[in-house]
């Protein structure tokens, strides 16, 4: 197919943003930045072993990988709608916890710069992805697909099973299509903050616990608390300050496996910083 071809056909362009990210400090922004570049990554390797094992058919090819479109946006194109919804569902899971809207437009590929990534690429599914993206941010929905309305509600019921899932099994039933090998396993080798979303029992829930100690920096403290957790770096000096006159305090009450790995989390930052190996940071029921 010559290039002439190429840009009468159709494509689909992805854009993906996170929802109120302005509300984020510079620290958990670079923290959010980090989890992006794992998950560009972690993504575009699982689409490009999906193609291979397809690639007669042609599924699951991404003209354009995921890449960073600006601040903490990406963008990705496929001549395939099938393959960009695989792509937001694996991009929900990754993101855990953090909303994020979605926007998919269809149309031509009219500017194709070879060699270069989809910043350098331009058409007017480019045009319909934004404003797909605009009429996101106008209602405060999370997923737009204008150009295939019955594709846009296949894939907001996928995404709110995602959010349920509460087991291996349960998870790779929502991904069949492209996924050839234990997807969790995937996800830890990228270190991507993937945890299970189901409903906890209330017997499963944990208190994370700090304690105070004479040798660790406050700021320190302050900083990985804050990063480490929902609170922001006000609300972590004034709780780190709580503990300097208890002697303790509990950051928070979460399932037992997210205490657990925010804990993981602290001890794995103090561990990195030459005054903060006495920390003390502890699950407790």
């Amino acid at each position: 197919m010559n290039e002439n071809e190429l840009k009468d056909k159709n494509y689909y362009v992805l854009i993906a943003d996170l929802k109120d990210s302005k509300k984020y400090d510079a620290n958990k922004r670079c923290v959010i930045q980090d989890i992006l570049i794992k998950a560009i990554d972690f993504i575009n390797y699982q689409m490009e072993k999906a193609w291979m094992s397809n690639s007669l058919s042609g599924k699951y090819k991404l003209q354009c990988g995921l890449e960073f479109s600006g601040g903490v946006s990406v963008m990705c194109m496929s001549s395939s709608l099938e393959t960009l919804c695989e792509c937001v569902k694996l991009l929900k899971l990754v993101l855990n916890a953090v909303p994020a809207r979605f926007a998919i437009g269809k149309g031509g590929w009219t500017v194709m710069t070879p060699m270069k990534g989809i910043n350098f690429q331009d058409g007017s599914a480019f045009w319909h992805a934004k404003r797909a993206m605009e009429f996101c941010h106008a209602v405060n929905d999370d997923v737009c697909i204008p150009c295939d309305c019955d594709a846009e509600q296949e894939l907001r019921s996928q995404l709110k099973q995602i959010e349920k899932c509460s087991s291996d099994m349960e998870l790779e039933e929502l991904f069949p299509k492209i996924i050839d090998a234990n997807l969790v396993e995937g996800m830890k080798g990228y270190d991507l903050p993937f945890k299970y979303r189901g409903e906890k029992k209330e017997s499963d829930m944990r208190r994370l616990v700090l304690y105070n100690d004479s040798t660790t920096s406050r700021l320190f403290v302050t900083c990985i608390v804050s990063l480490a957790t929902d609170k922001t770096f006000k609300e972590s000096e004034g709780f780190i300050a709580e503990v300097e006159k208890k002697g303790f305090g509990t950051i928070g009450c979460y399932p037992k496996h997210v205490a657990e790995d925010k804990r993981d989390t602290i001890l794995k930052m103090a561990k990195d910083h030459p005054t903060c190996e006495n920390i003390s940071v502890t699950v407790e029921e």
